[in-house]
């Protein structure tokens, strides 16, 4: 039975760490810090929500949320007396993990009212400075029984460098001048904690020493400067990618009505594949960016790895590279398979990359293991050292010279693979060199696989308005779901559209999440908090990044770019869900 291994030690924690340095840095900001470790954390630990909690005595105050505001609770609220579950923590220094939330009536903390926006999990582990409990960290989850057992060890890793910063911010704002913290401690009493292993230590303060002994503006330069150098890399990939379509797009558009009316089909197929093509290079860089979770459809990852062997087997070949194919019957799984295929795609081309100069052999196999769906990707090439094997999914991370890599492709797969349920790991392979290991969970049950979906149900006249600051998309959505037998009207503003909904009644707003003068979210919270005067109006909101606002405002959302068929299809969705 296989164990899923521990994430990246080294680059996460020390990233993790450095981010509440240089955070912590900013004069009596302890909130900044806070916020900064749960954004790194969500790299490394996917969650709905969090919140970090300051806690004296009976009293908690919330230094820091993420990713937005939720039931109430932003940084500087406070709340007397703790309830239950925040009691037993403060008390006892014990996290604790609750898979099935409910209301608990006469609770006076505001977490209590969470299940109401929809969490069902939450993890909450308590955070020390000098053996005492000085605050807590609390992750959320839309799911039932989202996190483990492993998910709090990894939890508690991540924040414990917290108490301290939150206790020197007590000192700080006490006006007694805080004793420097150690960058690793956990700040617990003796033998209230195992500490990290030496191999964690000394990888995280092989990256940290410089930090330990120079100001954070004489370090900041440096740190910025090599991660700039890097991201630069990455944007001149990504630019390349887009490059491609958006020339395609940009050519046919042009040439469409000088066409042959033969013609003209075909050149607008390929305007809206090539679309879709970009589009999906921009989500895989909101998945790197941890800002998008994956779609949830059947996937047959033998097909997946059939469409990326064949695009790239000539490359491949012509660097010398032969690919080997072991596929076995799978069922599906469920997720992404644009994402999927990102990951397929980073791992051969890591796999391609090892056998350089000299060429070689790359084994793709599939089978079903331990009731996961289990793909192998060896290579024969010189194999990565036992060192550098909790390294290698770590951001920036790479073995090959300056300027021949940024080290991401790993890191985006390994995000890809969390994200979705998996594991991701690297051994050495049997023949020698290396192999990696993916694993994905079984669908429970098979859902409609892509493309399978049947016709999306067409509107019965209902009143939407459509709020979308730019013209093009205002119009777009106008007119898809007119043609769908909505009644649409639009609006360019919040503001214009608060006018709208209190001149008329429409049972569906599809707003943008970004307008000029306020979020869709807040119009959102705004229709929600009126539900009885606005008739239980359904709210959509076209999303372009991270979709944590949506959830957190209890409306349904649709990422860009789409297509008409999926704007239609989440409009009847969001209207069933009133």
């Amino acid at each position: 039975m296989h164990v899923e291994p521990a994430a990246p030690v080294g680059f996460v924690d020390a990233h993790v760490e450095l981010a509440a340095l240089r955070a912590a840095a900013l004069p009596g900001d302890v909130g900044v810090a806070c916020r900064a470790v749960l954004q790194e954390l969500r790299t490394a630990l996917p969650f709905t929500w969090a919140v970090v909690l300051r806690l004296q005595g009976e009293r908690a105050t919330v230094l820091a949320v993420y990713p937005a505001p939720l039931a109430g609770i932003d940084g500087g609220a406070a709340w007397e007396p703790l309830d239950a579950a925040e009691l037993l923590l403060a008390r006892s220094g014990e996290p604790s993990i609750a898979g099935e939330l409910r209301h608990v009536a006469g609770d006076q903390s505001p977490l209590t009212r969470l299940p109401a926006y929809g969490v069902r999990s939450i993890a909450r582990v308590p955070l020390f400075a000098g053996g005492a409990v000085v605050g807590a960290a609390v992750l959320c989850a839309d799911a039932p029984t989202a996190f483990s057992a492993r998910d709090g060890l990894a939890l508690e890793r991540y924040v414990r460098a917290l108490g301290s910063r939150i206790e020197a911010g007590a000192q700080v704002a006490r006006g007694v001048e805080p004793s420097p913290p150690g960058p690793l401690s956990p700040g617990r009493g003796e033998g209230e904690s195992e500490p990290a292993s030496a191999s964690e230590v000394r990888d995280a303060r092989a990256i940290l020493a410089p930090l330990e002994h120079a100001s954070a503006s004489s370090a900041a330069p440096a740190i910025d400067s090599a991660r700039m150098a890097a991201l630069g890399d990455f944007v001149t990939g990504v630019a390349h990618e887009l490059n491609n379509p958006l020339t395609t797009i940009l050519g046919y558009a042009q040439l469409l009505d000088t066409l042959p009316p033969g013609e003209q089909p075909r050149a607008a197929e390929t305007i809206a594949r090539e679309a879709q093509r970009a589009g999906r290079v921009l989500r895989r860089l909101l998945q790197f960016g941890r800002m998008e979770p994956p779609r949830a459809e059947a996937v047959d990852v033998n097909a997946v790895i059939a469409r990326v062997v064949e695009v790239r087997r000539t490359p491949l070949a012509a660097n010398g590279v032969q690919v080997e194919l072991a596929l076995h019957a799978l069922p599906v799984v469920r997720g992404d398979q644009y994402q999927l295929e990102q990951v397929v795609l980073n791992v051969i081309a890591n796999a391609q990359q090892a056998l350089q100069p000299r060429g070689g052999t790359v084994r793709i196999g599939s089978a079903v293991v331990d009731e996961r769906v289990r793909v192998t990707v060896d290579d024969d090439g010189p194999g990565i050292a036992p060192e550098q094997r909790a390294q290698v999914f770590e951001p920036f991370f790479t073995t090959r010279g300056v300027g021949e890599g940024a080290g991401l492709g790993l890191a985006t797969a390994y995000g890809i693979v969390r994200a979705h349920g998996g594991a991701i790991w690297v051994e050495a392979a049997p023949g020698g060199g290396a192999r990696f290991v993916v694993e994905l969970p079984i669908a429970d049950e098979a859902p409609l696989a892509p493309g399978a979906a049947p016709e999306a149900e067409r509107g019965g006249g209902e009143r939407v308005l459509v709020v979308e600051g730019d013209a093009a998309v205002r119009s777009l959505v106008t007119e898809i779901l007119g043609s769908a037998g909505y009644a649409p009207l639009s609006a360019a503003s919040v503001h214009e559209a608060g006018e709208r909904l209190a001149s008329g009644r429409f049972e569906l707003v599809v707003a943008a999440a970004r307008l000029a003068d306020g979020p869709g979210s807040a119009l959102a919270e705004r229709i929600a908090s009126d539900a009885a005067a606005s008739g239980e109006r359904a709210v959509l909101l076209l999303v372009g990044g991270d979709a944590g606002a949506a959830r957190a405002a209890g409306a349904g959302w649709l990422p860009r770019p789409f297509t008409a068929s999926e704007l239609r299809q989440a409009a009847r969705a969001a209207l069933r869900s009133r």
